[in-house]
């Protein structure tokens, strides 16, 4: 009976020291748990973002990732009140620096990660590069690095729908190298589009990204096809050249060449970017579209078995032709953090630095670039698997056979420039809306093209303090 005792008093003693210290590792444990916000405008790609982070709070359980996706007005509003009154989320990220990234006026509200992101050696140029990269956008007075674009990840081709040029007797994805090309493709569009009683061949719209696409991207890209060069539009930034030279006056010729032979839509710029051009596209009321990454990925969601191709932008000559990507400066996909995140309990427990080295870090951005099919300026260990139509039917091609001569284009979008941007001016490219207003002055015949170029001139000696 004692021994009995013994052996019960034993048994109680040892449950209740393993009950409380399961208490303590539970009280312990849920001590550790931090939560860090992540705020994006993207919720397209909602479920590619929890993807990154489950995998995260997998590896740390002790972390818990709040995400938050907004849509563009929203989070532009939220991100500017919340930065103004401190409590801005720990991580964010949106589809331009002028949402997300900082200025030469408010750059120290936002956290300088040069000594925080560990993955520099990973970059092109490593740190030295990118904190010259924050100096041309901030200002030299600036010693610190405050945001970072992983990616290069905006590039354009033309895409369209294979199964209707093959029903339309078009040739295939390498037939269009020159201008003059281009100009055969899409008039041979004609007949096949009458008879099934569609729209024009191209499509194209105004809405939330009508100005910035048409105005500041389309800029580029059809400028590129008449000087073959855009390291030359630096040369405007610089005043090197001005843009009333001959060669900048073709875009203008060639938007209205495309609304006069019905290759647009008519007053294309009263129409919804999203409504309208997306959702035409998808529908196959028009077969073609130049555009970059997203469309792709926004018919296919619409349609896995929907079959696309599309070849590079094409030049006057047919030779050296370029896909234009983005630089190593806030873009597309960027990201920052608030300057006030080192006062936070995430900050000090180290939590952040966890979560900002992993969304940003070799696991994280080769999981978002294999699904998106996009490009990236990182250097990873092992090779990419990258399964994306976009990737396959151009990426991929790119410097190889037919397309030898294709090259990826690092343009400077007048970057070099960007400290010397005056407050309250717009730049005449990069803000998109005033030369998307130029060529519609030009369309509807109130502006003649020199007066346009005049114009883009006039606006640029107007908005940098250095002309």
């Amino acid at each position: 009976m004692k021994r009995f005792v013994i052996i019960s008093c034993f048994i109680l003693i040892t449950a209740l020291l393993v009950f409380s210290g399961g208490q303590k590792e539970a009280g312990k444990e849920g001590a550790k748990k931090t939560t860090i916000e992540f705020v994006s405008q993207l919720p397209e790609y909602e479920a590619r973002y929890q993807a990154v982070w489950e995998l995260f709070m997998k590896k740390n359980p002790e972390i818990d990732i709040k995400m938050v996706m907004l849509n563009d007005q929203d989070f532009r509003v939220q991100m500017d009140s919340r930065m103004a009154a401190g409590t801005a989320p720990e991580l964010f990220g949106g589809s331009g620096s002028q949402q997300v990234g900082p200025t030469k006026d408010n750059y120290k509200k936002f956290l300088d990660i040069k000594e925080i992101y560990q993955y520099w050696d990973r970059l092109p140029g490593g740190k030295d590069t990118w904190l010259k990269n924050s100096r041309l956008e901030l200002g030299q007075e600036t010693n610190g690095i405050y945001g970072l674009t992983f990616e290069m990840t905006y590039w354009w081709s033309y895409l369209y729908h294979r199964d209707m040029a093959k029903e339309a007797g078009l040739g295939d994805k390498y037939s269009v190298k020159t201008v003059d090309d281009l100009r055969q493709w899409l008039a041979k569009w004609k007949g096949y589009l009458d008879s099934q009683g569609l729209l024009t061949p191209l499509d194209l719209g105004a809405g939330s990204c009508g100005a910035w696409c048409s105005g500041q991207e389309f800029f580029q890209i059809y400028a590129a096809m008449e000087v073959e060069s855009l390291d030359r539009l630096n040369d405007v930034y610089t005043g090197e050249a001005r843009f009333t030279d001959p060669q900048w006056g073709w875009y203008f010729e060639w938007m209205k060449e495309m609304v006069d032979k019905k290759w647009l839509p008519t007053e294309w710029w009263t129409r919804d970017w999203e409504q309208d051009m997306e959702s035409n596209n998808i529908a196959k009321k028009v077969p073609a579209l130049l555009h970059g990454p997203w469309m792709w990925q926004k018919l296919e969601q619409a349609n896995p078995d929907v079959d696309l191709t599309g070849f590079p932008v094409p030049n006057k000559s047919g030779k050296n032709r370029k896909i234009k990507v983005s630089p190593l400066v806030p873009s597309k996909y960027s990201w920052a953090s608030p300057a006030n995140v080192v006062d936070r309990e995430c900050f000090k427990t180290g939590a952040f630095q966890k979560a900002l080295n992993f969304w940003a870090g070799p696991e994280g951005v080769k999981m978002q670039v294999e699904d998106w099919g996009e490009l990236t300026i990182m250097e990873f260990e092992s090779p990419l698997n990258v399964i994306s139509t976009q990737w396959k039917e151009v990426g991929t091609e790119v410097g190889k056979g037919p397309w030898a001569d294709v090259s990826f284009d690092f343009n400077p979008w007048g970057v070099s420039q960007a400290p010397h941007l005056i407050s309250g001016e717009a730049d005449p490219i990069l803000g998109g809306q005033f030369v998307f207003d130029q060529v519609i002055y030009v369309i509807r015949g109130k502006k003649s093209i020199k007066e346009a170029q005049q114009a883009m001139q006039d606006q640029l000696e107007r908005a940098y303090d250095n002309r």
